[in-house]
């Protein structure tokens, strides 16, 4: 077991940056349960948007669109036509939305045409002018509907303006995200930065401890030792388990802090769990791997920035997986963090996939696949270097 002392005495030299790390993860844990915790209302109510018209029909149709719209939102008129100057407020935000009426607007709706009878002008950045262009669609969908059930004109139009006050006031309940996740979205976003900070910890805080064993000096001092390689390898080996466990329960014990075992104590909550004690597994393989190489310390800040960071943005930790073009997540799947992230988003809500047990299975497998293979090449990569050492 000396090897196993010898471990964590190494331990105390890493431990500060050990610390920093965890400490950083925790107060970005209670940051995003701060941001998932913000309250939801019980009934939607519609944003006003601020619009104009170029009314150059001037009939009693086109009005009769005018009144439609201005029932919701803000109708800010104009004494002239002049476009400079409603491009100038359509680009600072002073009107978020320009509805041009031609001629003949009348005229095309006697003949029964509904379809491209006006344009319009919006900032391409602006959510408020796609949601106005929503009210404008709805508006002809119901003229149409009356016109083609038979109704004249006038009698299309009225119809279609008494559908303003009941549409434009009525009150829709709405459930929030918390209450479609039964409460696991906080918790998800606990487990979803897991996986940056473990990859980072480990990399940062265990990778050294394993170099100075393989350092040349110190090897050969314990070759010549009485210990066999089985009893080296089995005490590094007991250290490193001990030390990537440590570092997990450190993660539950926080969790368990801050949710409560009435989150963590379920069965999504054990899922959860299992899911990050499978990537932990995966991390350990991949650390032990790096650690195998004698790696300066700028050089592993940098392996381990860039495998963390870099995976984390084309895995979904950052970025939502849905935000993803198909070419990355493409990419990801070869990637253990993918797999990890994608059961995570099943168990938490973040996704519209309904949780599948088989999946969420399969996503284990895999990660542990890819343990098997990061440690597979972590005993070649140790056999190469006994050789060398004999050589």
């Amino acid at each position: 077991m000396l090897n196993f002392k010898t471990f964590f005495k190494i331990s105390k030299k890493y431990i500060r940056s050990c610390i920093i790390y965890v400490s950083v993860y925790i107060v970005l844990m209670l940051i995003m349960s701060s941001l998932g915790s913000s309250q939801t209302t019980d009934k939607f109510k519609a944003s006003t948007v601020d619009f104009t018209v170029l009314d150059e029909d001037q009939t009693a149709s086109s009005q009769a669109l005018i009144d439609y719209l201005s029932q919701k939102h803000n109708y800010v008129e104009y004494e002239e036509n002049n476009l400079e100057l409603l491009q100038d407020n359509l680009y600072y935000e002073n009107i978020q939305y320009v509805l041009t009426i031609p001629e003949g607007y009348e005229e095309k709706l006697l003949a029964g045409e509904t379809e491209h009878l006006v344009s319009h002008a919006m900032r391409t950045d602006s959510a408020a002018g796609y949601f106005f262009n929503e009210d404008v669609n709805a508006y002809f969908s119901t003229l149409t509907l009356y016109l083609r059930g038979g109704f004249s004109l006038d009698e299309a139009l009225t119809k279609t303006a008494s559908t303003a006050e009941e549409a434009f006031s009525s009150e829709v309940s709405v459930i929030s995200f918390e209450q479609i996740t039964n409460g696991f979205s906080k918790i998800g976003y606990y487990f979803q930065y897991y996986s940056y900070i473990l990859v980072t910890v480990m990399l940062l805080a265990m990778a050294p401890i394993l170099m100075v064993f393989h350092k040349k000096d110190l090897a050969e001092r314990i070759n010549c030792s009485s210990l066999s390689s089985r009893k080296r390898g089995f005490g590094i080996g007991l250290g490193a388990i001990c030390y990537s466990l440590l570092l997990w329960l450190v993660f539950m014990v926080a969790s368990l802090i801050s949710y409560g075992p009435g989150k963590l104590f379920t069965a999504t909550g054990f899922m959860m769990m299992l899911n990050g004690l499978a990537l932990l597994v995966v991390v350990v393989s991949l650390t032990l791997l790096i650690g195998s190489f004698d790696v300066e310390e700028h050089g592993l800040n940098l392996i381990a920035n860039t495998i963390g960071l870099g995976s984390s943005f084309i895995c979904g930790v950052f970025v939502p997986l849905w935000m993803l073009s198909d070419h990355v997540i493409a990419f990801s799947r070869f990637l253990p963090f993918y797999w990890y992230i994608n059961s995570n988003n099943m168990l938490a809500g973040f996704t519209d996939e309904a949780f599948s047990a088989t999946k969420y299975a399969q996503g284990i497998g895999i990660q542990l696949l890819f343990a098997v293979a990061f440690f597979t090449i972590y005993l070649v990569v140790s056999m190469q270097h006994k050789r060398k050492e004999l050589s």
